[in-house]
């Protein structure tokens, strides 16, 4: 992209930008290279060639235009000393007589993981309060989440009652070395720019049901914007890490977007995820957003 181009880019993504103050705030107005990426250029024009149509799709570009951080893991001995405060997957943890390891009709939940906002430096998304997020699967394959502020954790109220949940069918494990029972999860440093990168042609989240009164001419315009955008993210799928947009086959989240929910962790099972098993190749996505001053978060699962 030459200089020319660029400069054109810019002005195309400062003037949507300009359209609503969300947008203009936003990571994707602020990013510094922002006139480089050609394909908000694409929804740009979409904008401009289509301005009663595809607001609402242009909300989704926006919000989904975030810094992405990678997941980096180390496994868990089950005959070492475990760091029961640390964020992990799966693994042992904390639990204390005030929140004991909790329980569904049929008996003890799985661990899916727990995340220490204190302890990540994820800065790069939002300032959250100091507090440990677990989420737990049921035995009927339903997460949930359970918030513990740093304020309220003593170390001496830490109890164990670990529950081995290695067979179970929803998050379950199976390493070679029998002793590792999950893993510490970290942040990775390195932070990368994410548009959209769950997109391809058949999960486009544009609202193009009415487009009967399109002209021959725009339609086959329209259909290669689609084109361009699809080929542009063949090769960016986030699968697993923090922030930037979760990756789930036949999902979008522009409903949870307008809702005013933003990514928070993405985890997706996948080969090369050592031993551990979710749903059987499923996701877990935990969401959060702020209201009055207060954090809220919301998980969406699936396989």
């Amino acid at each position: 992209m030459d200089d020319e181009e660029k400069q054109k880019n810019a002005s195309l993504i400062d003037w949507v930008s300009g359209l609503n103050p969300a947008w203009a705030s936003s990571a994707l107005a602020k990013y510094e290279k922002r006139e480089s990426l050609q394909d908000v250029k694409i929804m740009s024009d979409i904008k401009k060639h289509f301005p009663d149509k595809f607001n609402s799709d242009i909300d989704y570009i926006f919000a989904s235009s975030l810094w992405h951080a990678k997941e980096k893991t180390k496994p868990i001995n089950k005959n070492k000393k475990i760091e029961r405060m640390k964020s992990m997957i799966s693994g042992f943890p904390v639990t204390t007589k005030f929140y004991p390891w909790p329980c569904d009709d049929e008996g003890p939940m799985a661990p899916v993981c727990q995340l220490n906002l204190a302890d990540l430096d994820l800065d790069f998304i939002d300032e959250f309060p100091e507090m440990i997020l677990q989420v737990w699967c049921g035995n009927d394959c339903e997460c949930t989440v359970r918030i513990i502020y740093l304020l309220d954790l003593k170390q001496d109220e830490i109890i164990d009652d670990y529950v081995d949940t290695s067979k179970y069918e929803t998050i379950s494990y199976d390493y070679d070395d029998k002793e590792i029972i999950g893993e510490y999860l970290f942040c990775d440093p390195k932070k990368k720019f994410i548009t959209s990168s769950h997109l391809d042609s058949e999960q486009w989240p544009l609202e193009y049901g009415d487009v009967e009164d399109l002209t021959p001419e725009d339609f086959k315009k329209l259909n290669n914007f689609f084109e361009k955008m699809s080929k542009k993210h063949k090769d960016q799928t986030v699968f697993s890490g923090f922030g930037g947009e979760p990756f789930c086959w036949q999902s979008d989240f522009t409903g949870i977007y307008k809702e005013g929910w933003k990514p928070l962790y993405n985890v997706k099972n996948m080969e090369g995820r050592n031993g551990i098993s979710i749903f059987f190749n499923g996701y877990i996505a935990i969401f959060y957003r702020k209201i009055e001053g207060s954090v809220e978060f919301k998980l969406l699962q699936g396989r």
